[in-house]
């Protein structure tokens, strides 16, 4: 019997087989990826967790001073988690800033 195959030029693309790197070599490159592509998907979640997390532990830390009243405990808390919050938002508007001028 004859090899009534065709060639690799006649064979349709969706038939031809094709080499992929090695996948765990592709997922270590795809993990920064992956990572940013979630980080912008997410950016608002991210701002709102790390004020609520700040937060929680500005007050910790800041509840150890004998000296402040529980209404300058809460400020200052409050100062300390906005500061953080605030660096975070930055830090997002540099990622957002930069996909703009990726062309």
């Amino acid at each position: 019997m004859e090899n009534t195959a065709p060639p690799s030029s006649e064979v349709p693309k969706s038939q031809q087989t094709q080499v992929y790197p090695s996948t765990e070599t592709q997922l270590s490159r795809d993990k920064p990826h992956n990572l940013f592509n979630w980080v912008r998907e997410q950016k608002y979640k991210i701002a709102g967790a790390t004020f609520v997390a700040s937060m929680v532990g500005s007050f910790i830390l800041v509840g150890r001073n004998p000296y402040l009243t529980g209404k300058q405990k809460i400020v200052q808390a409050r100062v300390y988690a906005q500061g953080l919050t605030l660096a975070v938002i930055v830090s997002l508007a540099a990622f957002e800033i930069s996909d703009r001028r990726k062309p």
